[in-house]
């Protein structure tokens, strides 16, 4: 059996997230970050995930890589000014 690809691993977190599995879905992604860094929209999954962990500090850590590798998405920019308004970071 191969090892998984960043791809099947992070629709792995995303159906671990949506059945509420969060600790799985983390773990996923994490895996899923260490084979591809540089893929924003992993960090983009992993920042929504905190977020709804309401672990804000780490999700804006994750949008702010995620707007460091793409710079032109308002989804990205408008889930980053969330978290920064619910760490009251105005």
């Amino acid at each position: 059996m191969s090892n998984p690809n960043p791809k099947e691993l992070m629709a792995k977190g995303i159906k671990h997230a949506m059945a509420g599995r969060h600790n799985q879905a983390l773990k996923s992604f994490d895996k899923a970050l260490r084979l591809a860094p540089n893929e924003p929209v992993l960090w983009f999954n992993k920042g929504n995930l905190l977020s709804e962990m309401l672990r804000f500090k780490e999700a804006l850590v994750c949008f702010d890589k995620t707007t460091g590798l793409i710079t032109h998405d308002p989804q990205i920019w408008f889930a980053k000014g969330f978290t920064n308004e619910r760490l009251q970071r105005y």
